[in-house]
């Protein structure tokens, strides 16, 4: 038994430092350079890059921006101008007549402007030429009732003001402009408690005033001032003809045929001061 022991631990004492020997040889290759006799590669364990996709938008080609300028260059530029207004009324007709003798309606003889200086009276223009073009504008006023026991209410007046306008470009900083067309009103009717309900049980309407709308004729002009590249002040003068008429109806009679007619005269001057940009 010795003798067979003998060679088998001769060789397993020769084959433990070379098996050593080949571990530390290899931890010290390259990744790899170890495993060069392995049948199975390594496995990674890191986990997957995400890869976002990047869209790039391409930029305008040369013809689109030369189109785009040439449009603005030949339909906007120096034709296109826009703004806003304060302005003050003036009403030509106040009087008419004496109560219930050839007045306004009824007892109403007199009327007056109510004034609102808010800046909302907006218009657009569009030159179709260097001189003349086309406009369109916002306006609204009231007329306030009146007679010998203070009045039945106020009428309501707004609406667009389509025209034509003329100008005259020049080498100052003044271009003056005039302008002439119809006024497409909407009137309605805002009346005073006492005068609806008057006479009844606090909550019945009594009375009421069915006014029509109307169309009138509108004649202006005015001077724009060049402040600095486009911007503008004006100062603008207009006169509009018109007048409407007004349905009256008092219960307990009809509500539907009216008890009288009239016809209130809204002929105005307003005067204004503006801002406008010239594109």
């Amino acid at each position: 038994m010795k003798t067979k022991l003998v060679p088998w631990l001769f060789t397993a004492s020769l084959c433990l430092p070379l098996t050593a020997f080949s571990t530390l040889h290899g931890q010290d290759e390259p990744d790899g350079a170890g495993q060069a006799g392995s049948a199975t590669p390594p496995v990674s364990e890191a986990s997957p890059e995400v890869v976002e996709e990047v869209v790039i938008e391409e930029p305008l080609r040369e013809d689109e921006i030369v189109a785009g300028s040439a449009f603005y260059e030949n339909w906007i530029e120096d034709r296109l101008s826009l703004g806003t207004r304060v302005l003050w009324y003036s009403l030509t007709d106040t009087k008419k007549g004496e109560p219930f003798e050839g007045s306004f309606l009824g007892s109403i003889y007199k009327t007056d402007e109510v004034q609102d200086n808010a800046p909302i009276y907006a218009y657009l223009n569009y030159a179709i030429t260097k001189y003349f073009g086309v406009g369109i504008s916002y306006d609204q006023f009231k007329i306030k009732t009146l007679d010998d026991g203070g009045g039945d209410g106020t009428f309501d007046i707004n609406g667009p003001i389509t025209y034509l306008f003329a100008q005259y470009p020049n080498d100052s900083f003044v271009t003056p402009f005039a302008e002439i067309g119809a006024a497409f009103y909407s009137v309605s009717f805002d009346a005073r408690d006492e005068w609806t309900y008057g006479g009844g049980d606090g909550t019945t309407v009594r009375r009421r005033f069915d006014p029509d709308n109307t169309v009138g004729f509108a004649l202006g002009g005015g001077l724009d001032f060049e402040i600095y590249k486009g911007l503008t002040a004006n100062l603008y003068v207009r006169y509009v003809s018109m007048d409407f008429d007004v349905n009256y109806y008092f219960s307990p009679y009809s509500t539907t045929t009216p008890q009288e007619k009239g016809n209130f005269v809204g002929d105005q001057v307003a005067y204004g001061l503006g801002i406008g940009y010239r594109f």
